[in-house]
Formats: structure tokens, sequence, C-alpha cells
């Protein structure tokens, strides 16, 4: 291959880095909007997740910025630095930036690589892909056969301020891609906002939460208990119970979520009466307990908030016996049991003594949240509390 198409191979690649990681920072910044969705298109399997990943530490670099908003802008610089290359009179400095700079991106592809396949033992396919584009890039800048020795001249008078030409390249770029990219994030609150938030939370003084057993996660024994008080047809509850499900990708077995039903129908929920509510709450909070007893709550959940906007009654128990193993005479029995509807008026009535007015309401280790709070706000009341 000529040199000439080499440089335009390397801007080429490079310039499906910058591609990747603006996909990247918007599934991260999507993902702790709560409005990515309860399974992302890049979810294939269990060791296919791309959510795991950019749940993660690692996939945050520092102040809540993405890693891959930077990796957007070192691509960025590498796509133009290329391009300089196929002037004779910038190729040698060109080649050596291009080492340099290909070589540190493959060497980030390594380190991130390893993280995916021995510590979160969990793959991301833009990630991947990501890390291919690296290592392309690199192999084709060795294909380049740099030479770090001056000529029998000596040192190009010029070549600093070539240097400096590609520093500041990159320093552009880079600004670019991390104020470019931020813009992505759909539910972007200031730092000031979100520590007042946090702090709201920590001085709030904890309550006892008595009952539950609905857990959307193992978590037994976790120091940090989160209990969640919530109406399946509440669209403010679709978007906290994506940021639960974020929130557990992050910490596992650290923390325990437990689900308590707090329907704003008037057909079970005498604090209702006198309003529309939501009429086929109170089939769903049933529906929910007890396909829990047959062990498919995780199932359900999902299934409910995803067809959400079409609950109209009988909607829920349809979704209900569409769960693969449930076995539907058991489950319509135990809708109709006085034992279910004595569970959820036992839901109800806990959620009235600690104040629940509206949903969702979380208790974290029984401090009072009300509202859909960001995952960037939990995680630093998770951090704190931990």
């Amino acid at each position: 291959m000529k040199t000439s198409r080499r440089y335009w191979l390397i801007s080429a690649l490079a310039s499906v880095g910058v591609v990747v990681s603006a996909m990247l920072s918007y599934h991260y910044y999507a993902l702790r909007s709560g409005l990515e969705g309860f399974k992302s298109y890049c979810n294939l399997s269990a060791t296919f997740n791309c959510d795991v990943i950019a749940s993660s530490r690692y996939s945050e670099l520092f102040a809540g910025l993405p890693l891959s908003s930077f990796a957007g802008g070192w691509y960025l610089a590498i796509a133009i630095v290329a391009l300089f290359g196929r002037d004779p009179f910038w190729k040698r400095e060109t080649d050596r930036a291009l080492f340099v700079m290909t070589g540190f991106a493959a060497l980030i592809s390594t380190f991130y690589l390893s993280v995916m396949a021995l510590i979160l033992k969990t793959y991301c396919i833009n990630c991947l892909l990501m890390d291919a584009v690296g290592f392309s890039t690199f192999l084709v800048a060795l294909s380049l056969k740099v030479s770090f020795k001056n000529d029998a001249k000596g040192k190009n008078k010029s070549e600093p301020e070539r240097y400096k030409t590609f520093a500041g390249i990159a320093a552009a770029c880079m600004l670019m891609a991390l104020v470019g990219l931020k813009s992505l994030d759909p539910l972007a609150l200031d730092s000031g906002k979100s520590s007042d938030l946090v702090q709201g939370v920590l001085e709030t003084e904890p309550l006892i939460v008595n009952g539950g057993t609905q857990h959307i996660n193992a978590g037994n024994g976790a120091k940090i208990v989160i209990h969640e008080f919530l109406d399946f047809q509440c669209p403010s509850c679709r978007i906290g119970a994506q940021t639960m499900t974020r929130l557990i990708d992050r910490y596992r077995d650290r923390i325990q979520v437990t689900l308590r039903n707090f329907p704003l129908d008037p057909s079970c929920n005498p604090g209702m009466k006198g309003h529309a509510g939501h009429t086929a709450a109170c089939e769903a909070a049933r529906a929910a307990y007890c396909v829990h007893a047959q062990g498919k709550f995780h199932d359900v959940y999902v299934s409910f908030f995803e067809n959400q906007e079409s609950f109209v009654p009988g909607k829920p128990t349809a979704l209900a016996r569409a769960i693969p193993g449930i076995d539907e005479g058991q489950l319509l029995a135990c809708m109709e049991s006085g034992n279910t509807r004595v569970a959820i008026t036992a839901d109800l009535e806990e959620g009235t003594r600690l104040g629940v007015q509206s949903t969702p309401t979380f208790f974290v280790n029984g401090r009072k949240i009300m509202g859909a709070y960001p995952l960037p706000v939990w995680i630093k009341i998770i951090e704190a509390l931990k």
C-alpha cells in the first residue's frame, strides 16, 4: 500500500473511532438519565452486555465525564494529524506523532479489554469495536516504519513548532469532544443542584420500613436496602425502575432493592377515592405479586414497564399470563385470593404510615426520596452511605 493511502486509512479508522465514541457517550448519558430503557440494543446476552460496562465505574474517567468522550477527542486529533503526512515536509513529524498517539490508544484499549475480560467478565460490542480501531490504527502507524533518529543534517529547526501544532490540535479536539458530547446528556444536572439533592437525602431522619418481600436482586444481607413504593402505571416509576436496574448493575449484591406496591387506583387504594387514578394499577400490583410467587418477578417487572403505555384493565393479566413458564391457573387463582389483596393492602398501609403521597417514593436505609432522581445522584448517595 502506498504511504499516502496509509495516512488516509488511519484518518478513516480514527473517524470510525469518533463515531463509536459518540455512540458510547450517548449510551453513558442515557443510562444515567434513566431514558435508555431496560434493555439496550447492544445487550445480546449475559456475556455481551453494554449496560453493565457503561454502568460501571470504569466507564467514567472523572467528574461525571465518560471515558468515551475523551476517546472521541483523541481519535478526532489522530484523524486530522494523519492528513499532514501527505505533505513530504511534514512526513517525519507526522509519522512520529501518529506512532505515539495510536500507540497510546492501543495501550488504553489493552487495559480496558483486560478490565472487561478479567474484572467485569462482560463485554460491550461498541467497546470491542473501539478496541479494534485502536489496534488497527496502531498497526497501520507501525507500517509507516517511523524513525526517531535525526538525519545527518541534524534536527529540523521547524520540528518543535510542528509538534506544538499537533499538541494544539489534540487539545482543541479534546475540548470540542468533551463539550460536544456532553450535549448528548438529556438530563444534565448542574453540580450545585446535584449536591443539594444528595445532601438533602443524607440529612433526612431515617425511618423504620417494615415488611417487603419482592426483591429484584439478591443482595441478601446488603448494607444498603432500598424500598421503592411504586405504581406500575406511573410514568415516573418507569424511569425510576430503569435507574434501579442500572444501580443494581453497578453495585450488584452490595445493595438490595425491595419493591412495594402503592397503586394510585381507587379500586384498592382508599386514599384515591374520588380520583380517576390509574385504572389498571391494582390489577398490575396483584399480577406482579402472584408472578413473584412463581419465581418470575423480574420478567413481569420489565414487561409491565415496557408495555406501560398500553395499560388498560385486563392488560396486566394478559402480560403476566404471557410470561414463559407461568402456571396460568395458579396465577388467576392467586390474583383473586384474599391473601393477595391483604398483601397489597399491607404495602399501601405501610406506605401511608411512612408518608408516601406519590410514586415513586424510595427509602434508602430509611431515608426518604420522592421522585425519580438521575443515576449520578443515586451513585453519590450510595457512595456516601457505604
